[in-house]
């Protein structure tokens, strides 16, 4: 029953991207490309832009600085 759980969190974060991408942050759905070679070379863009986002966020929680550079740490209650 937890692998059903693990796999529908990787479905949906996977929905989520394509979402954002379609009608989210990207806008493609509205944008003016219809050239596949564009497409493909904004998606690669895209891609390698969230890879070293991503590996950048693992070695700053492996380095234990996380909380020096994450604004939610900073944050108060009022």
């Amino acid at each position: 029953m937890r692998e059903t759980f693990v796999e529908y969190s990787y479905r949906f974060n996977i929905e989520e991207g394509f979402k954002d991408d379609k009608s989210g942050a990207f806008q493609l759905e509205s944008s003016l490309f219809r050239d596949a070679q564009a497409l493909t070379r904004l998606y690669t863009v895209i891609v390698v832009a969230t890879l070293f986002l991503v590996s950048q966020g693992v070695e700053a929680v492996k380095s234990g600085i996380r909380q020096e550079i994450d604004p939610h740490w900073n944050r108060h209650c009022h």
